[in-house]
C-alpha cells in the first residue's frame, strides 16, 4: 500500500510538472475531461427522453385507435339493433318461413308501420328520412318486395346492388345474422337480415351453413348518421368508454375531439370548427380509422379523433432544464478543476522554488564558511608569507563573515516577523528623512547606481523608522541587483493622500530592470521565492528581501503591490495608513 501511495504521488507530481510546462494544453484537456462526459451524459438523457416521448405518443395513438374502434363498434351495434323490428310480426314471419310468398309484402308493410309509429313518438326523428323495409325471396329468383307507398324508384337501384352483393357471398358468409351494405351512389346504408327455418346453432358448434329462405332489410339514409346521432354517441361514450362511472369521468376528464367523413371526404360530423387549426399544432395527437370493404360497414368512411398532449413541450422543457443545469454543473466543475490544477501547479512550483532557494541559501551559507575556514587554516598553519598576505586573508575572513551574518540575520528576521516576536516601535517619522536614510544606505553599497528622488512631501507619519528604512532598502537593492544595465537606474517617490480623518503615505520605488512575468507576480512576496530568468538565477540572493518587506508593511497595517512588465521595468508601491495628527497630511 505504501509503494502504491508513493507511486501515485510520483505520478501526480509528474503530471503537475507536465502541466506547468504545457499550461494551455493542460487547461484544455481538463475542460474536455469535464465537457465530454457531461455532453455524452446529456446526449444519453436526451435519447432516453426522446424514446420516452415516442413511446408515450405511440401509447396515446393506440389509445385513440381503441376509442375509435369502440365508437365504430357502438355504431355497428346501434344499427344492428334495428333488426329487432324484423321479429315484431310473428304471424307474417311464420308464414314467410312456410313458403307463402304473399307474406313478404305484408311483413314489409308491418315493419314499416311500426317504424312510422315510433317516429311519431320522437319529434327529433322527423328531421331525418324514414328507414324503408323490404324482403328478398331467393326462391322467387331473388325478387324484392316493398311495403305499400314505398318510393321504389329511388330504392330499386341500391337494393338491387345490395341483393347482388348478398348473392355473391359464400354460404358461410351469408348465414351470419346481420350484414351491412353501403351504397355510395345513393348514400344509403342497407341492413340485411338473412332468415331460415332451420335451428340456430351455437357459435362453437361446427355445422354446415343453413339454407337462407328469405332476407329482410332496412334502407337507412346517411343523414340519419349525422350530427344528432354521433353527438349522442360521443356523449354516451365519454362516460362509458373505460367503464367508468359518470363522476369518475368528470374528475378524470380528458378532452377529445371527433370527426367523421364519408367515402367522398365530406364531413358528416365534427364537434369543433377549429379541427384543421388544432391538427396543425404540435401539442395535439391525431389518429384515424378508415373502414375497409371487408369490414362490411360504411366502407370508405373515415373516423378521426384528436386530443391535446403536452409530451413534446414537456420533453423540450425538460431537455433545456437538463441542458442548462448540466451546463452550469460543467462550468462549475470545470472552474473547480482548473482552480485545483492551478493550485496544484502553484504548490509544486513553489515547492520546486523552495528546494532551489534552500539549495541557494545552503550555498550562501557554505561559501562564506568555506572561505572563512580555508583562510583561517592558512593563517593557523603559518603559511602566510608576510604581513600583506596575513592582512589579505584576515580581510577575506571579515568580508565573508559579514556576508554570512547578513544571510543569518535575514532568516532570523523572517522567523521573528512570522512569530510576531519582532515588534514594531512606531515613532514620529519625517518622510524626507526616511527616504534620505534609505538612499544613503543603498548608495554606499552600490556607488555606481543612478538613484533619483522624486517629489517628497514634508510632514510626519507614525511608524518604525528602522523597519520602514529596511523596506525601502530591500526594494532598491532588488531594483539595482536585477538590472542588466551597467549603471542601474532607480527612482524613489512619495506622496500623501487624505480620506476623512485618515491619511495614507504612498512610497514608490521604480526601476528599469528586467521586469517580472505576470504569472509570477503573485508569488514574489513569499519566502525563498525567486523569479526564474537568467539574470535572477545568476544573481546571489535568498528570496527573503521582498518577504521581509511584505511582513513589515503588513505589521504597519499597510499594503504592498507591484506593477511590472518584462523588459521594461518594475514599480513597487507601499501604502501605509495612519491617523492624521494636528498637522495636515
Amino acid at each position: 500500500m505504501k509503494r502504491l501511495r508513493e507511486l501515485c504521488q510520483t505520478l501526480f507530481h509528474s503530471a503537475i510538472r507536465w502541466c506547468l510546462k504545457h499550461q494551455t494544453t493542460a487547461t484544455v484537456l481538463v475542460l474536455l475531461a469535464v465537457v465530454l462526459p457531461m455532453g455524452v451524459l446529456n446526449l444519453l438523457e436526451y435519447r432516453s427522453m426522446a424514446n420516452y416521448e415516442r413511446d408515450s405518443i405511440q401509447t396515446t395513438e393506440n389509445q385513440l385507435k381503441y376509442i375509435l374502434s369502440r365508437l365504430v363498434l357502438q355504431s355497428y351495434d346501434d344499427f344492428e339493433k334495428l333488426g329487432s323490428f324484423f321479429h315484431l310480426q310473428d304471424q307474417e314471419h311464420t308464414q314467410l318461413l312456410k313458403g307463402k310468398a304473399t307474406a313478404a309484402p305484408l311483413l314489409a308493410g308491418s315493419i314499416q308501420q311500426v317504424l312510422e309509429q315510433q317516429r311519431a313518438q320522437k319529434p327529433k326523428a322527423k328531421r331525418h328520412p324514414l328507414p324503408h323495409s323490404f324482403v328478398i325471396l331467393p326462391e322467387l329468383e331473388w325478387s324484392v318486395f316493398f311495403a305499400p307507398k314505398t318510393p321504389t324508384a329511388r330504392l330499386a337501384g341500391p337494393i338491387t346492388r345490395a341483393r347482388n352483393y348478398f348473392r355473391n357471398l359464400t354460404p358461410a358468409d351469408r348465414d351470419v345474422g346481420y350484414l351491412f351494405f353501403y351504397d355510395p351512389t345513393s348514400e344509403l346504408l342497407i341492413l340485411l337480415h338473412p332468415v331460415s327455418s332451420q335451428k340456430i346453432y351455437q357459435a362453437e358448434e361446427m355445422v354446415p351453413p343453413r339454407a337462407i329462405e328469405a332476407v329482410m332489410g332496412l334502407a337507412l339514409d346517411k343523414s340519419f348518421l349525422e350530427k344528432d346521432y354521433f353527438n349522442t354517441l360521443i356523449r354516451r361514450g365519454q362516460t362509458s368508454r373505460f367503464e367508468a362511472k359518470p363522476i369518475t369521468a368528470v374528475l378524470t376528464k380528458v378532452d377529445y375531439h371527433f370527426r367523421v367523413l364519408d367515402e367522398q371526404g365530406k364531413i358528416i360530423f365534427t364537434d369543433t370548427q377549429d379541427w384543421d387549426s388544432l391538427a396543425k399544432k404540435s401539442n395535439y395527437i391525431r389518429t384515424e380509422l378508415i373502414l375497409k370493404p371487408e369490414e362490411k360497414f360504411l366502407t370508405g368512411w373515415k373516423f378521426e379523433v384528436m386530443t391535446k398532449s403536452n409530451l413534446s413541450q414537456i420533453t423540450a422543457y425538460s431537455f433545456w432544464q437538463m441542458f442548462w443545469a448540466s451546463g452550469a454543473v460543467a462550468i462549475l466543475l470545470g472552474l473547480l478543476l482548473v482552480i485545483t490544477l492551478k493550485a496544484g501547479m502553484a504548490a509544486v512550483k513553489v515547492s520546486d522554488m523552495k528546494a532551489d532557494i534552500v539549495a541557494g541559501v545552503s550555498h550562501d551559507l557554505k561559501t562564506p564558511l568555506a572561505g572563512i575556514i580555508a583562510s583561517a587554516q592558512l593563517l593557523a598553519s603559518g603559511r602566510a608569507s608576510g604581513a600583506e598576505e596575513t592582512r589579505q586573508f584576515s580581510g577575506y575572513i571579515v568580508t565573508e563573515a559579514k556576508r554570512l551574518t547578513e544571510v543569518v540575520e535575514k532568516v532570523l528576521t523572517v522567523a521573528k516577523l512570522e512569530s510576531h516576536q519582532l515588534k514594531m516601535k512606531p515613532t514620529a517619522i519625517t518622510v524626507p528623512e526616511l527616504v534620505d536614510q534609505a538612499i544613503k544606505s543603498i548608495s554606499c553599497a552600490f556607488p555606481h547606481a543612478i538613484i533619483l528622488k522624486g517629489g517628497i512631501p514634508q510632514g510626519e507619519v507614525q511608524g518604525d523608522f528602522q523597519a520602514l528604512t529596511t523596506v525601502l532598502v530591500n526594494l532598491m537593492d532588488n531594483a539595482i541587483r536585477y538590472s542588466d544595465k551597467e549603471e542601474p537606474w532607480v527612482k524613489v517617490q512619495a506622496f500623501l493622500s487624505q480620506h476623512g480623518e485618515k491619511c495614507t503615505l504612498h512610497l514608490q520605488v521604480e526601476d528599469r530592470g528586467v521586469g517580472i512575468p505576470r504569472d509570477e507576480q503573485p508569488f514574489i512576496f513569499q519566502k525563498f521565492y525567486r523569479v526564474r530568468n537568467g539574470l535572477v538565477t545568476d544573481t546571489d540572493g535568498t528570496g527573503l528581501g521582498l518577504a521581509i518587506a511584505a511582513q513589515i508593511v503588513q505589521a504597519h497595517r499597510g499594503q504592498i503591490q507591484v506593477e511590472s512588465e518584462v523588459g521594461v521595468g518594475s514599480k513597487f508601491i507601499v501604502r501605509l495608513p495612519y491617523e492624521r495628527s494636528n498637522s495636515s497630511c
